[in-house]
């Protein structure tokens, strides 16, 4: 059984983060301030500074907590056997489709740029993006290696490395059409159908 004080202090970092996370979409992360969460959350500079170092630190706690949202999400996609009729393409398909839409509508691209920017300011910080990179690595390559344990993929290069540059495409095909509206993140579909060693034809 909780105390009283331990439910109390998870309703108020519960209420700090839902503050931090709804002004960060609304203003961005750099012009939100630490004044701006606890005002919003109804609590004073002393209650946050009880549960959280900075607001580089509240920032890192809810993306990592939208991350494993996804990731559950996500392994959902998964067939659960060789012996299910699946579409390799449409697996990917699926999953690329659901991180496209979760970061669309969450304003993710934007709102991690500027994290990411801020945290290289500060050396303090500089770990924290270091820190979700590795957690997405690790869950894309346990993704890959689902996959290729039940034969559905056969890639050329080693799962980790794989799950570095899935990322990378990922984050660049994000960023550009975040600036360039012509660019169909869609299309990177393809190239990673080709890089895990699937065998579907591209979709152009």
């Amino acid at each position: 059984m909780k105390t009283k004080h331990q439910l109390k202090a998870e309703q108020t970092i519960k209420k700090l983060k839902k503050a931090a996370y709804e002004l960060f979409i609304e203003k961005g992360f750099s012009h939100t301030s630490i004044d701006d969460i606890v005002k919003k959350a109804g609590f004073t500079k002393g209650a946050f500074y009880i549960h959280f170092k900075s607001k580089e630190e509240i920032f890192t706690m809810i993306m990592n907590e939208r991350m494993l949202i996804q990731q559950t999400d996500l392994r959902t996609i998964e067939p659960n056997s060789i012996e299910q009729h699946f579409d390799i393409r449409k697996i990917i398909e699926q999953k690329v489709e659901y991180m496209l839409k979760a970061t669309e509508s969450e304003h993710w691209t934007p709102m991690f740029l500027e994290f990411v920017a801020n945290c290289h300011r500060l050396p303090q910080e500089q770990n924290n993006p270091t820190l979700l990179y590795e957690e997405w690595r690790k869950e894309v390559e346990k993704h890959l290696l689902n996959l290729k344990q039940k034969g559905l993929i056969d890639p050329v290069l080693p799962l980790d490395l794989l799950a570095t540059t899935i990322i990378a495409i990922f984050d660049g095909f994000n960023i550009q059409s975040h600036i360039d509206h012509s660019i169909n993140p869609k299309r990177q579909l393809d190239v990673i159908l080709f890089l895990i060693g699937s065998r579907t034809k591209p979709s152009v």
